[in-house]
Parts: C-alpha cells; sequence; structure tokens
C-alpha cells in the first residue's frame, strides 16, 4: 500500500510522525470497525474430529425449539436426538439436546453465515465437540461432524 505524503509532512520531525501515527490509527479502526461476513473452519481429517470429539453418536433428531441466547441475547435453536448407538464418548442418561445460535424468536431472525442446521427427521452420525458449554456450532467442525445417513432408493 503506497500513500502520498503531502509536502507539508515531508519534513523531518513531529509532523511526518504525527501523519504515519494517524495513518496507522485509522488503518487499525477500519479493520477493527469491518463487519464480519463470513465463517471460516479450519478443515480436518476424520481422525482429527474423531480424536477432539466428546461425543460421536448416531442418532436420530425428534424435535427442535427456539429459546433465548445467553444472557437474554440473540437466540439459539435447540435440537433433540434420540441416541441409537453411542460410538464414542460417555452416553447420555436420556433424548440429547444440542443447541446451535442463530434461529427466529419473537419475530427476529439471528442468522449464523455458514450455519446448517440438523433437520426433524434426519437420521445420521454426529461428532460433538461438547455437550455441556455453550458454543456457535456444538458438532466439531460445524459440517464436518455431521454425516447424514439415507436409506439407498435401490
Amino acid at each position: 500500500m503506497h500513500f502520498i505524503i503531502p509536502r507539508i509532512f515531508r519534513r523531518p520531525g513531529v509532523r511526518q510522525h504525527r501523519f504515519a501515527a494517524a495513518i496507522g490509527t485509522a488503518m487499525l479502526a477500519c479493520g477493527w470497525c469491518a463487519p464480519a461476513m463470513a465463517t471460516t473452519v479450519q478443515q480436518k481429517s476424520l481422525s482429527d474430529l474423531v480424536k477432539g470429539a466428546e461425543l460421536v453418536f448416531e442418532g436420530t433428531v425428534t424435535g427442535s425449539t427456539v429459546e433465548p441466547g445467553p444472557n437474554g441475547s440473540g437466540a439459539r435453536s435447540c435440537f433433540t436426538f434420540q441416541v441409537m448407538d453411542v460410538i464414542a464418548g460417555t452416553p447420555p442418561t436420556g433424548p440429547l439436546t444440542l443447541c446451535f445460535m442463530g434461529g427466529e424468536i419473537g419475530g427476529r431472525h439471528f442468522v449464523v453465515s455458514g450455519m446448517r442446521y440438523p433437520t426433524v427427521g434426519e437420521h445420521g452420525i454426529y461428532l460433538v465437540e461438547s455437550t455441556h458449554e455453550t458454543i456457535v456450532n456444538p458438532l466439531i467442525g460445524w459440517d464436518q461432524g455431521h454425516f447424514l445417513i439415507e436409506a439407498d432408493p435401490a
């Protein structure tokens, strides 16, 4: 990046340093004020995903609700799963509920870029990063921890 420095600031001394400081401050402020418009998730191998998962299970989504987010801000969509088989981790004692940030509550939409929510009735293998922490997406690696099982139409 190149800047044209006005003649008044070309003399060595305080003015040149002030100009550089002002430009640097403006660049930093613009970078911090820019809204985030995308979600980036590091691609991981299946082995790394499983190693980082607290729970890996086969199950079916049986229900969904939307509730206020933590501290009453935003919304989160919560999905209840019937766990059919635990592949790794501690089996839940009953139905398992996982909550994802985003959803519609009180006529307001809260969107998380790149989020793919489970749907009621879907059947799959789910790699869960955390069953107890409030995080944006409880599945490890977002979509990377979400494997659908579908019947072969043939």
